[in-house]
């Protein structure tokens, strides 16, 4: 009976799947051979998803001035794809929030009061360890033209640097937008003062404990006599009052013959055979 209640449920599954399977229901038909996979309902392809990594390799090639090894792919392909999530996943979430980023934020980020973190360690002097807000605005009136009479090395660098600047710039808005929804999450999250106190009093409070230790056992200064004893025994006999019972031990001998008793007995057989066989002989002449 239990084999064929597993041969029911297996030919019950196979023709749930195989139905989905050729009507076209399962994403697994639909699926675009060219796809690697699928964020939000959006499906992304191999050349969109080569498309963020070559992004990445390129950002990577600008800052450290080489290419990436094999090594360090992996972490760019990462980061490739949490950007994909970023943009399928996430940013529909901003506009949902009504959370948007200005000019005029973007602006404050390079030189305004709010300065980006990256931006303030990169042109923050060294010698003096002081943030110079001069130095980005020279920086970047540098960037709209190149130098003069500069060589195809200088023009170069120069193209890199502007490059460079653009995608830090580009990134300006998403980390921004980011921080906002991440803000927004975290105020979501309501805590009662009870248990604020209660946190409060688990991670501060504190408990002495004052206890006498009285050890069962006697040493060797303790000295009992016998009368002591006696009148204990005599006190507390009631205590240790049992009811009669019996102690058997069984020996138990098993009577097994050797093989040496074994071949004794079948020689005795063997000799009164053969008396036998001649009693019978003698009898026989006599008649």
């Amino acid at each position: 009976m239990g084999v064929w209640v597993v041969v029911f449920v297996f030919v019950a599954i196979a023709a749930f799947i195989l139905g989905d399977i050729f009507t076209g229901k399962t994403s697994f038909m639909r699926m675009d051979s060219n796809s690697v996979g699928e964020i939000g309902g959006h499906g992304v392809s191999l050349e969109e998803f080569q498309s963020v990594v070559a992004e990445r390799e390129l950002e990577y090639k600008l800052n450290f001035n080489r290419e990436p090894t094999d090594r360090e792919m992996p972490t760019l392909r990462q980061q490739a794809w949490e950007l994909l999530i970023l943009k399928y996943a996430i940013k529909p979430q901003y506009s949902k929030l009504g959370i948007e980023v200005t000019v005029d934020e973007v602006y404050d980020m390079v030189q305004g009061k709010n300065i980006d973190e990256n931006l303030r360690q990169s042109f923050t002097d060294p010698q003096t360890g002081q943030f110079d807000k001069s130095r980005i605005v020279r920086y970047l009136q540098d960037l709209k033209n190149p130098p003069p009479n500069a060589n195809d090395q200088l023009i170069r660098m120069w193209q890199e640097q502007k490059v460079r600047w653009e995608a830090f710039q580009a990134n300006l808005r998403p980390g921004r937008e980011r921080i906002k929804y991440e803000n927004l999450l975290l105020k979501t999250n309501y805590v009662t003062s009870a248990e604020g106190e209660r946190e409060y009093h688990n991670q501060t409070d504190v408990a002495e404990v004052r206890f006498l230790y009285v050890p069962f056992y006697a040493d060797s200064t303790t000295v009992v006599s016998e009368s002591e004893l006696s009148d204990y025994y005599n006190k507390n006999k009631e205590k240790f009052k049992t009811k009669a019972s019996r102690s058997l031990v069984y020996v138990n001998f098993p009577i097994i013959p050797s093989s040496a008793d074994t071949l004794e007995i079948k020689q005795a057989i063997e000799r009164l055979h053969q008396v036998h066989i001649s009693n019978t002989s003698v009898f026989c002449r006599c008649g």
